[in-house]
């Protein structure tokens, strides 16, 4: 279980990842880009290019929030409450945190020419 300045690490960890790197690198106003639970119209995934998307992982809802936001989309958040850890470790060690900071460079840099009226929106 986390706890004291675990749990207070993890969670620093977990607002800047969201607040700060992800929000300024991508400038999106999704307020946590790596929660798993997100309400999406059926048109806004049925125009997105799902097969494009690259990423897998922690920074696969990331990319999916940036593309939205590119593409005119809003997304829905709904606020969820993840009970702390009681058996096992998390998955996420410094090699995937590692990863995950660099791809948000990446999907800033493969879709930097987006834009609502571009062919990625299918019609």
């Amino acid at each position: 279980m986390l706890e004291g300045k675990s749990l207070t690490k993890h969670r620093s960890l977990s607002w800047w990842a969201n607040s700060v790197w992800v929000r300024i690198i991508l400038g999106i106003k999704t307020r946590d880009a790596t929660a798993g639970f997100k309400c999406w119209k059926a048109k806004a995934l049925q125009n997105i290019d799902l097969d494009g998307v690259h990423s897998t992982g922690y920074v696969f809802t990331v990319e999916m929030c940036y593309l939205a936001e590119k593409l005119g989309y809003r997304i829905k958040e709904i606020p969820i409450y993840f009970e702390d850890r009681s058996v096992g470790v998390s998955k996420m060690d410094s090699g995937i945190k590692i990863e995950a900071a660099l791809r948000v460079f990446e999907i800033r840099m493969h879709y930097r020419h987006l834009k609502p009226s571009t062919s990625y929106v299918r019609e």
